[in-house]
């Protein structure tokens, strides 16, 4: 009797034994499968950290570009202001000109009036 139960405990216990080397095979495959997929992941995260590495040089780039084109729209305006007082300015004087103009021909009226040398006063 003892020694049966003995075999039956050897044979559960081999029983056990299997069961759990199964298991534990089992487990060890997940775990590889788990491993793979991590140094996948890992592989990818790589790829997107120097992705976004390249695009945080471009965006500073662009940045810079920006400011560059800030500075270079100031440039331009204040030329535009310079160029619309320097106009403004022309504008003026042409006014003038044509008001001495006018004088010189009405002084031109007056000396020459009754004469035949009125017509050169509008010649030019």
């Amino acid at each position: 009797w003892y020694q049966r139960r003995v075999r039956e405990a050897v044979v559960s216990t081999q029983s056990t034994g299997d069961t759990l080397v199964s298991k534990t095979e089992n487990i060890q495959s997940s775990l590889n499968q788990e491993i793979a997929k991590n140094a996948e992941m890992a592989q990818k995260l790589h790829e997107l950290t120097a992705n976004l590495s390249d695009a945080t040089i471009s965006i500073s780039d662009l940045r810079s570009t920006m400011e560059f084109l800030q500075v270079e729209h100031s440039f331009i305006e204040s030329d535009v202001e310079k160029k619309d007082v320097s106009i403004s300015e022309l504008t003026q004087e042409v006014e003038k000109l044509r008001h001495s103009k006018q004088d010189l021909v009405t002084k031109c009226k007056r000396k020459t009036q009754g004469t035949n040398q009125e017509t050169q006063c509008f010649s030019d």
